[in-house]
């Protein structure tokens, strides 16, 4: 929710990097790659608290029509990970496309369109919520008050996920409750880590070799638990930290850019030319600052 404001806050500076980036990029190409963040792809989560959370399904054709009207490079972390083993170099204007939690919106409103274009993506779901038949926890009390009473903000039910990794969706862990893993001790992220593992492939029917941290921000995770992932078996680890992602980055600690309703196409088009990873310093300095006012407390 902090990022959502300071996106908006930032957006003039924003607008001299892009303009900056454009004229460095004549001499330096971008090498590297960015992963973008979704959630929910809905028009019915739009209370104030779930803002950061859901596009609505008009402005996520847009951008991925973006993506497809400019060229952009829509790859899948296997290819990046591929790339990363032997070293290749990554074309300018590329991106990942992510969707966290595993919210059924993305099988009716965020799938079709990818198939339209043939993009590539990652779901990370959540597999304690998988054919549930309620709304998440967490979004229930904030859908709109026309939608209350409709069943929305759902999850993903396991043929879904099938058909879509059947059709070259990748399908991720989220981990099984979503739980950020500094309040865990480390026989619970175990727990978290191996049995989500294991029960999204008894569905899938294939080996699943990515995960996503529960929040992944500055805090959330410490090395110890990218060596419980690793140890799991998983190949890499995506974080909710902001940036771009080059051959060096650590696989167990990938960066994402977070996409918003609010972000529109103007945003968009910052975020996934490179405008707006500086953001990642004002991220850490947040993460900084509530720590200092924490311990004091």
């Amino acid at each position: 929710m902090y990022y959502y404001f300071l996106c908006l806050i930032l957006w003039p500076l924003s607008l001299a990097a892009d303009l900056f980036l454009k004229i460095w990029h004549l001499f330096w190409p971008d090498n590297s790659v960015r992963i973008l963040n979704y959630h929910s792809i809905s028009s019915d989560i739009r209370r104030r608290r779930m803002r950061h959370i859901s596009v609505s399904p008009k402005i996520f054709a847009a951008q991925m029509k973006f993506l497809a009207d400019h060229n952009f490079n829509v790859i899948d972390l296997n290819d990046f990970l591929a790339w990363k083993q032997a070293s290749h170099r990554i074309p300018p204007k590329t991106v990942i496309l992510t969707f966290d939690d595993g919210f059924e919106d993305n099988y009716y409103n965020a799938f079709p369109v990818l198939s339209k274009y043939s993009y590539k993506a990652v779901l990370f779901v959540i597999t304690k919520y998988i054919d549930g038949d309620t709304p998440f926890p967490w979004i229930k009390k904030y859908l709109s008050p026309e939608r209350a009473g409709q069943l929305t903000g759902l999850p993903l039910k396991k043929h879904q996920l099938k058909a879509m990794s059947d059709k070259g969706i990748t399908v991720a862990s989220h981990t099984r409750h979503h739980i950020s893993f500094d309040r865990l001790d480390k026989k619970r992220v175990s727990e978290e880590v191996f049995g989500s593992k294991k029960e999204l492939e008894e569905i899938l029917g294939k080996r699943v070799r990515y995960l996503a941290y529960p929040y992944g921000s500055w805090g959330d995770f410490d090395n110890l638990d990218k060596k419980i992932i690793q140890s799991a078996g998983y190949e890499a680890a995506l974080s909710t930290k902001v940036g771009s992602n080059d051959l060096k980055t650590d696989l167990y600690e990938l960066r994402r850019i977070p996409i918003f309703e609010i972000d529109g196409l103007s945003i968009f088009r910052g975020k996934v030319r490179g405008a707006y990873d500086f953001t990642a310093l004002f991220q850490l300095l947040g993460f900084k600052i509530r720590k200092l006012i924490k311990g004091r407390i």
